[in-house]
């Protein structure tokens, strides 16, 4: 959104296409620069995520069906801002709408278990990768019960050490990039801690 304000002024306008394009490249460089510096606490090497192999949410276990069915194990810290903004949200419904939302994610997540899941590679895609190491995905929901589509979504990772599992890290109503780095950021902690556990095995 930097980038485009930017290069949507009229400043940017009367300059020739040559520094353009450097700004624009040095602006992408501060971008990277700050998403690094903010993953980083949590442990995601920016560089190497971005040379990683491109990957598609059809490489999860939810849309592997010949592995299924796979387990839930909900590590969720229900304390978290986000977590509770996200119950709020569901508690401001009438009794029937709830129902509904409950009754769509409870489909999500029960056709993530059986691997039924595909990435559709759309913006309407149930499923995408967000990291590669740590393997974490995201299933994806557009909520309509309410007059204002809602977008939610919910981390979950995939360790090799529970080879039949998938791991509930966290989930968030959708806001801006900010909210995004701080879920994705809480989600590595909450692996790496797990990790760090041998998953309680």
């Amino acid at each position: 959104m930097t980038i485009t304000r930017y290069l949507d002024s009229s400043t940017a306008r009367r300059l020739s296409r040559g520094r353009t394009q450097l700004i624009r490249r040095a602006l992408v460089r501060h971008a990277r620069s700050t998403a690094a510096n903010e993953l980083g606490q949590a442990g995601w090497n920016y560089d190497a995520e971005m040379s990683a192999p491109l990957r598609t949410g059809n490489d999860s276990r939810c849309c592997i069906e010949s592995g299924a069915p796979y387990e839930w194990v909900r590590v969720e810290d229900q304390s978290h801002p986000q977590y509770a903004e996200y119950e709020a949200w569901l508690a401001s419904m009438t009794p029937m709408s709830r129902a509904i939302e409950e009754g769509e994610t409870d489909e999500l997540f029960e056709a993530a278990a059986a691997g039924l899941l595909e990435d559709s590679g759309d913006n309407f895609s149930p499923i995408k990768p967000v990291t590669h190491k740590p393997e974490i995905y995201e299933l994806r929901r557009r909520s309509e019960v309410s007059s204002l589509r809602t977008y939610i979504r919910f981390y979950h990772s995939e360790p090799d050490a529970l080879p039949k599992s998938l791991v509930a890290l966290h989930r968030h109503i959708k806001s801006d990039e900010d909210g995004q780095t701080d879920a994705l950021a809480h989600s590595i902690q909450l692996h790496e801690m797990c990790e760090r556990v041998s998953w309680g095995t």
